[in-house]
């Protein structure tokens, strides 16, 4: 996708058919791609921290990016690319659904684990009014 010299790490994608574009998040680079889905062109690079999940919302015009490592989500306007609002979570957001009249956001969220210390509390979703 990019030829920038940079190590990228491109995780997910969500698909806005109507546009004929792709958001894909990058996990190793503090942006978000757009890209043309016709001619695979990239449209834009959205500053913002390094990504996890991904999903476009057809209703609002929005993209909802998780960034793990971060603590947060992120809502892009599709229109403009910008970043509009972030919402800081318990731990590591991880990922995304709609419901379905596209109103509200679920975010499942991972507690702090690893491979010497398991996590002491269970995994959460939270629920975002949009």
């Amino acid at each position: 996708l990019q030829d920038d010299g940079k190590e990228h790490f491109y995780l997910n994608l969500s698909l806005d058919t109507a546009g004929h574009r792709a958001f894909i998040t990058d996990g190793k680079q503090p942006e978000v791609l757009v890209i043309d889905i016709r001619d695979g062109k990239v449209l834009e690079k959205i500053a913002a921290p390094e990504s996890l999940a991904v999903l476009f919302n057809p209703t609002r015009n929005e993209a909802y990016v998780t960034h793990r490592k971060a603590g947060e989500v992120s809502v892009i306007d599709g229109k403009t690319y910008k970043v509009v609002k972030t919402f800081k979570t318990p731990t590591h957001p991880n990922s995304l659904t709609l419901s379905a009249d596209g109103k509200t956001l679920y975010v499942s969220v991972k507690q702090e684990s690893t491979r010497q210390k398991e996590a002491t509390q269970p995994d959460d979703v939270i629920r975002i009014a949009l």
